[in-house]
């Protein structure tokens, strides 16, 4: 995010190459170092420096780019950092003007500062897959393995730019401590409030979510997959529910139980679960005759609120995503491949994301920032790679 803001981004990597390289799914089943589509995914733009930091010249080259950097981003354990001579603190203190974001699991000063944990870890420890899955089933996680690593980036971002500017208006360099735990804690913080005020319990429901002391279902099933819905009534019951059971009526699934509802006035809370279960299964009943794009282009024309779930060609061929400019198609030609990227997730007055290019080789750049930075001369460079340094 830093590097699509306009900052030059140099990824320090060991010489066997970031851990992320290793991630699959891979280009063509390519699995080396050059082709993992997670790689080239969120590495764009990046310049790539193959240094050992366990090595005293590593280190002494490492310190010597500090001096020239604004930002300094680690996810190291703090026992690895104070075991290479990095300890972050002392950076601080060594580079007053210098931006230091930690992205770790639970935190540095903390008693699990050195704890390893992967995705699933984090998201079991903070609560999030507390409430996540079937309720007659374990929890599970969310997404595809990555939110605690998202969400700590993500504040960490937040944190180092409300440093920048206080750094650009006079101010020092900061150290940002982001806890991917804590950062999940976030997304959750009602259901932590209801337990903590009332007892409540918002553990996970599958399908339905909770609407005061009852809940509705959320997924129904259709034709030709699954939309998003729920049983509305109040404000949101005025919006496409006559017209939907309009729809029903010329459909020949006319059902009085529904007809003699005052939508507007419905209150799921004082309905017994029984009724809104049988509610449920007659709308799905008329759901089920239903194609997605039929129930879409319905939804948009009445106001009511449903959307159908897609799948990833689905996004791809999205008409709002291409109307927002969304998708960038990227020719990578050090891999020889063609992909089709994210951009910006927001929009701005003026055009503040910068398009980044393919995802750097390991140690593309090594030569051509140590040359740039630090003058170093060719035979500099190659006494650290004969050192294996870089």
């Amino acid at each position: 995010m830093l590097r699509h803001l306009g900052a030059e981004v140099w990824k320090v990597e060991p010489p066997a190459g970031d851990w992320a390289r290793r991630l699959a799914p891979f280009v063509d089943d390519h699995v080396d170092t050059e082709h993992s589509l997670f790689w080239i995914s969120y590495n764009r733009g990046k310049k790539s420096l193959s240094l050992d930091l366990r090595s005293e010249p590593g280190q002494a080259v490492f310190t010597q780019l500090l001096g020239r950097a604004d930002f300094l981003v680690s996810g190291y354990a703090p026992s690895f950092s104070r075991e290479v001579g990095l300890d972050l603190e002392l950076l601080c203190g060594e580079h007053p003007s210098l931006i230091v974001a930690s992205v770790t699991p639970f935190g540095l000063d903390v008693d699990l500062g050195d704890q390893p944990a992967i995705d699933l870890i984090v998201q079991a420890s903070s609560g999030y897959m507390h409430m996540t899955g079937d309720p007659s089933r374990e929890p599970l996680v969310v997404g595809a393995g990555h939110q605690a690593p998202f969400h700590g980036a993500m504040w960490a971002l937040v944190g180092s730019l409300i440093a920048d500017y206080s750094r650009v208006r006079g101010g020092g360099g900061a150290l940002i401590d982001a806890s991917m735990e804590t950062a999940l804690l976030w997304p959750i913080a009602p259901g932590i409030s209801q337990w903590d005020s009332a007892l409540v319990d918002l553990a996970r429901l599958g399908d339905r979510r909770v609407v005061g002391t009852e809940s509705v279902r959320l997924v129904f099933r259709c034709r030709d997959g699954h939309v998003v819905w729920f049983l509305a009534g109040g404000p949101a019951g005025r919006v496409g529910m006559t017209e939907l059971l309009q729809w029903m009526d010329e459909e020949g699934l006319h059902s009085p139980d529904l007809t003699a509802i005052d939508w507007p006035t419905f209150d799921i809370v004082t309905t017994p679960r029984e009724t809104l279960l049988r509610y449920e299964e007659q709308f799905e009943a008329f759901l089920l005759t239903k194609d997605r794009d039929e129930l879409l282009d319905f939804a948009l024309q009445t106001g009511l609120m449903m959307a159908p779930v897609r799948d990833f060609q689905e996004l791809l061929d999205d008409v709002q995503l291409t109307s927002r400019g969304y998708w960038s198609d990227s020719t990578d030609d050090k891999r020889g491949i063609r992909l089709r990227l994210p951009e910006a997730p927001m929009k701005a007055t003026e055009r503040i994301w910068e398009a980044a290019d393919a995802a750097p080789r390991l140690g593309e750049h090594t030569s051509e920032v140590l040359t740039r930075e630090l003058t170093m001369s060719p035979l500099e460079i190659a006494a650290l790679r004969t050192n294996q340094a870089v």
